[in-house]
C-alpha cells in the first residue's frame, strides 16, 4: 500500500516509518521541511495515496496555553487540508488524537466516554476529530482516529525522557508534581498498532491505546531504580499543572477485538529499551 505520514521526523513519524517499509508499504513523508500542513498548495504537490496518517500538528499542554491560536490553526487546519486530499483522492484517513477526555472518576476510559477539552491543546484536538467525524458520515470517508494515552521510547520529550536524564546525572529526582497517575505505552507498540490499523483499511471506528493501566509516578521511579540499580530520591515541588488529569488508564479492550493488537512490551521491559538507546 502506498502510504503517506505527515509529521515524519516527529518522534512517532521516526519510529513509524521503518516499520511500515518493513511491512512492504511504500512511504511518501510529509514533514516541515516539504511545506505547511495548513498551506493548500503544500498538498497539491503530493502524489495520490491509499492512506494517510496524519501525525503533523502541535503539541503540549503548557505550549498550548501560551500559544492557543496557534494550536488551533494547525490542528485544525492542518486536519482539514489533510481530509480534503483523502476525499478528493478516495484516500482512507488515520487521524492521531490524544487524551481527550480530562478526569474521569471511572476507569479504564471508554471510547465512548465523554469528551472535554481542559485545555486549548485538547480542545483544538476535539474540533479536529469533530471534522473527521463529519468527513466519515457525509463523505463515506474512510478513517479511524486513534487516542494515544501517555507515549515514551527514544526520541520522546516527555517525563519519562525527563525522568531518565536526571537519573543519569544525579541520585535526586525532582517533578513538578507526583500525584497524577498515567497509561503508558512504548512507542514501538503504539506503531505496531498504527501498521496494523493501515493494514486493516475497511476499518472506520475510534480507539484509545495505552498498556491498560496507569501508574503513578513514584512507582515509575521504581522501575526505574531497579533497572538502573541506583537508589533514588524523589522530590515533589508540589506545581501541579492547570487543570492537571490525576487519572488516566485507557480501555483498549476495542482494537483488541477488533483489530487484534496489544501491548506486547511490558513497562518493565520498556523503560528497560528507552533508558539503554
Amino acid at each position: 500500500m502506498k502510504v503517506l505520514v505527515t509529521g515524519a521526523t516527529g518522534f512517532v513519524g521516526k519510529a513509524l516509518i521503518p516499520m511500515l517499509k518493513k511491512n512492504r508499504h511504500q512511504v511518501i513523508s510529509l514533514s516541515s521541511k516539504n511545506g505547511n500542513i495548513i498551506a493548500r498548495s503544500t498538498w497539491l504537490k503530493l502524489p495520490v495515496v491509499e492512506t494517510v496518517i496524519h501525525l503533523a500538528g502541535k503539541v503540549g499542554v503548557q505550549k498550548s496555553w501560551e500559544e492557543p491560536e496557534a494550536f488551533f490553526e494547525t490542528n485544525f487546519l492542518g486536519t482539514l487540508r489533510a481530509l480534503e486530499y483523502c476525499r478528493k483522492n478516495k484516500a482512507s484517513f488515520v487521524y492521531i488524537s490524544s487524551f481527550v477526555y480530562g478526569n474521569k472518576k471511572r476507569q479504564p476510559i471508554k471510547e465512548t466516554d465523554r469528551r472535554v477539552a481542559t485545555n486549548p491543546y485538547a480542545a483544538s484536538k476535539i474540533l479536529a476529530e469533530d471534522l473527521c467525524f463529519f468527513y466519515r458520515k457525509k463523505y463515506k470517508t474512510q478513517i479511524v482516529i486513534v487516542r494515544p494515552f501517555n507515549l515514551y521510547g527514544k526520541g520522546n520529550q516527555g517525563l519519562v525522557s525527563e525522568l531518565i536524564s536526571q537519573i543519569k546525572k544525579s541520585s535526586t529526582i525532582y517533578v513538578k508534581n507526583s500525584s497524577p497517575q498515567r497509561d503508558w505505552l512504548h512507542i514501538d507498540d503504539f506503531c505496531r498498532a498504527l501498521v496494523s490499523i493501515t493494514s486493516h483499511p475497511s476499518q472506520t471506528s475510534t480507539y484509545n491505546l495505552g498498556a491498560g493501566k496507569s501508574i503513578s509516578i513514584p512507582s515509575l521511579l521504581t522501575h526505574m531504580r531497579k533497572i538502573c540499580k541506583k537508589k533514588l530520591v524523589l522530590i515533589d515541588l508540589k506545581l501541579p499543572r492547570r487543570n492537571e488529569i490525576q487519572n488516566a488508564t485507557a480501555y483498549i479492550k476495542k482494537i483488541r477485538n477488533e483489530i487484534g493488537w496489544f501491548p506486547r512490551l511490558s513497562l518493565r521491559k520498556g523503560l528497560q529499551k528507552t533508558i539503554e538507546t
